[in-house]
């Protein structure tokens, strides 16, 4: 049987039971059937040996790695979707409780500096900031030194690269879709696709007050995957279509939220969302 896998952030992670919590599962799992993985999971589990790897919060870097150890069992004819998160995502060795929001440390190319988001709603958002605290220097010193020798342009080279010699080597299906806009035009063949679409700009676009925040705030986004049910069935089908090698793939809806962007004060910084 072959393998259906899907390797990223929380743009498509399954939000496995229990969530949100053991009490509240059952009914946020009966209330939110519209999300796409969940759609496609029914769609593909019966005809391929289906894995969702995607996890909330999660870095390019460990999205690769679920990826590279399963490499070994990857044949001709397997599909893959993998989403590209922020490069300034990094696995930090932390204390178990609370590596699932060390995506709340994120570097500024601007001030070539650090900085902590603080959720207080995350329960242990205090051990967090300590952790933050009491490593920020050697933080600092390491994505200083890292985007010295690794530019954005190419650590997208060297993943984009990568993934397109796992597609040719396996003659496998590698479908991917990126949070930001891709420095460098890639051209889609049988095996490798990019959806050149960034989806932070789909999550964007679906405010009717839209604006865009300045560099000194972020967005904190509560939807599901980060988009709205419709947008859920639409990226069903666009999933759907590039996988039948059908191009007539559908647009995104815009200006459907008619609220106000809830907006955090940060320092000056390169992401524009706050998603975990």
């Amino acid at each position: 049987m072959n393998k259906f896998l899907i390797c990223g952030d929380s743009y498509a992670d399954e939000y496995k039971p229990p969530h949100p919590s053991v009490e509240e599962n059952d009914e946020w799992q009966k209330t939110h059937l519209y999300r796409w993985p969940i759609k496609i999971k029914k769609e593909f589990e019966k005809k391929y040996f289906y894995e969702n790897l995607a996890l909330s919060g999660s870095s390019p870097y460990d999205a690769i790695l679920k990826l590279q150890l399963r490499y070994d069992e990857l044949k001709e004819n397997d599909i893959i979707l993998f989403f590209l998160s922020d490069f300034d995502r990094i696995d930090f060795y932390a204390p178990e409780e609370i590596k699932t929001h060390v995506s709340n440390i994120f570097y500024s190319s601007i001030t070539k500096k650090s900085s902590l988001f603080d959720d207080p709603s995350f329960k242990h958002h205090n051990k967090l900031k300590a952790f933050y605290l009491l490593n920020e220097t050697e933080i600092d010193f390491f994505y200083n030194n890292f985007f010295k020798i690794f530019s954005i342009e190419l650590l997208e080279k060297l993943f984009l690269g990568y993934l397109k010699n796992i597609s040719y080597e396996k003659k496998c299906r590698m479908i991917v879709f990126s949070k930001n806009d891709f420095v460098t035009k890639y051209e889609n063949t049988d095996y490798f696709y990019l959806y050149t679409k960034n989806l932070s700009e789909v999550s964007d676009d679906e405010w009717k007050n839209k604006k865009q925040a300045e560099q000194e705030y972020m967005i904190k986004d509560d939807r599901v995957n980060h988009i709205s049910p419709e947008n859920h069935s639409v990226m069903y089908e666009i999933i759907k279509k590039i996988i039948e090698y059908n191009n007539c793939l559908p647009e995104f809806k815009k200006n459907i939220i008619d609220e106000p962007l809830n907006l955090v004060y940060t320092e000056k910084n390169d992401r524009k969302f706050i998603y975990e």
